[in-house]
């Protein structure tokens, strides 16, 4: 029927938040800031294989990193984050890093996402 709105219509709201490449940007930026941060202090330690986990074993049980509340921000739909993931893998890897997404066991039976970086160090072989 005409002037009807279905259930299934989409949303002004939907349509914003999909459209929204600024907020996908700034998230972008932050996770990148937050994994460099983590590749340096990695290889200031020495650890040219590591991960970056939102999670932790801890003798209390696991606990949320602060990666975590990154990682899973509700400042972002679930669509918008999973593109900004997917470009932040790809950018690491177009720049010659071995990365994979992954789940590290935390204990308990709880597994966490995690980035794995591999030998950091073979970047610099040529």
């Amino acid at each position: 029927m005409k002037g009807e709105v279905l259930d299934s219509m989409v949303t002004k709201e939907e349509l914003k938040d999909w459209l929204d490449e600024s907020a996908r940007e700034k998230y972008e930026e932050k996770l990148e800031e937050y994994i460099d941060k983590a590749i340096k202090k990695n290889a200031l330690a020495g650890n040219t294989t590591f991960y970056i986990s939102t999670g932790k074993y801890t003798t209390d049980g696991s606990r949320k990193t602060a990666f975590y509340n990154l990682w899973y921000t509700n400042e972002l739909s679930e669509d918008n984050r999973e593109i900004v993931h997917r470009r932040i893998v790809n950018k690491y890897r177009e720049a010659g890093f071995d990365v994979e997404k992954t789940k590290m066991d935390c204990g308990w039976h709880n597994h966490y996402f995690a980035l794995k970086f591999t030998d950091i160090h073979r970047l610099l072989e040529d």
